[in-house]
């Protein structure tokens, strides 16, 4: 963890460029699941050695020790920076411009691609990771959307449903389908930033490897001339929506789970019940839905997520 992960991964809220103690956590859960899917399960034995590595005295001492050094440091966990329907609607519209700007069609693409992954971000509060994750089969839907039709905006009821494969909380099956409605504005409207994505990607004259064929969102090659066949990284998404908002002069400290808090609570201003609220987050647990409910959450002293500890101490 020390000598490769901790010193290779880039922290959003670290002085020092390390992982948020959260962070490592999480990446600690995921390697002891992937130790029980090889059959590695109980508690830890080095001699001889059986069990799961992650299961033992020496991991959870690390964690422990990881945290509060962290906190000697000056770490506060907060929450992200909810997203406000107005600066979505705001980051929309200039997407569009950028698209529209576009010196060729997968330079449009790419900036269609990151638009409909703030759509669906927002519509359903859909995580990064999982976002950048989504194939065409993932979508309940026909896919691609049907053109629009004359005029620009879809019928009230040409919405595309997603089903994700695995997520956090629906890890080894179909999460439960969530609807993503159409705008009558078509520069606001995600089911056109789908079907326009999808025809950049499919352009005649674009490289071959743009077309869709799997992952639905994908990362330029550094070349910047066409996709690789791979998932769009939530870090990737992160850096980009950060060149958008700064760009905006709009940026007070934003994420990807920025959307998913800001649509929650705007659907709790908007009168949504608790189980409505439930569904829209795929929220098991009240007190988790309290946390993403909570309007100051984000907040610390001096609005920042790391605070200098006092000198001499």
């Amino acid at each position: 963890m020390e000598s490769h992960w901790a010193s290779s991964h880039r922290g959003l809220v670290s002085p020092d460029g390390r992982p948020a103690p959260s962070t490592a956590k999480q990446h600690l859960s995921h390697l002891s699941t992937a130790f029980q899917c090889l059959g590695r399960r109980g508690p830890y034995s080095s001699s001889p050695p059986s069990g799961n590595p992650c299961d033992s005295e020496v991991v959870s001492g690390y964690r422990s020790g990881y945290t509060a050094g962290a906190c000697d440091a000056g770490y506060e966990e907060l929450s992200a920076v909810p997203m406000s329907s107005a600066k979505y609607q705001a980051l929309v519209r200039h997407i569009r411009q950028c698209a529209a700007g576009a010196p060729d069609s997968t330079q449009r693409a790419m900036f269609l691609r990151d638009l409909c992954c703030f759509h669906l971000m927002w519509h359903t509060t859909i995580r990064g990771g999982n976002c950048g994750e989504l194939k065409t089969t993932d979508f309940s839907t026909p896919f691609p959307p049907p053109a629009p039709p004359a005029g620009g905006a879809y019928p009230p009821g040409q919405q595309v449903v997603i089903s994700k494969l695995g997520t956090k909380t629906y890890r080894y099956r179909r999460a439960p389908p969530q609807a993503v409605p159409p705008h009558p504005d078509p520069v606001l409207c995600p089911v056109r930033a789908l079907r326009d994505y999808w025809s950049a990607c499919q352009d005649p004259n674009a490289p071959p490897a743009n077309s869709i064929t799997s992952f639905l969102f994908r990362p330029l090659h550094p070349s910047l001339t066409y996709f690789k066949p791979v998932p769009l990284s939530s870090g990737t998404l992160q850096d980009r929506l950060v060149v958008y908002l700064k760009a905006m002069r709009e940026y007070n400290g934003e994420s990807c789970h920025s959307f998913r808090r800001g649509a929650l609570q705007g659907a709790q201003a908007a009168g949504a019940s608790d189980k409505e609220l439930h569904d829209l987050g795929q929220i098991r647990t009240p007190a988790i839905l309290h946390r993403y409910l909570d309007t100051q959450r984000h907040q610390g002293i001096k609005r920042t997520r790391f605070v200098s500890a006092p000198s001499g101490q």
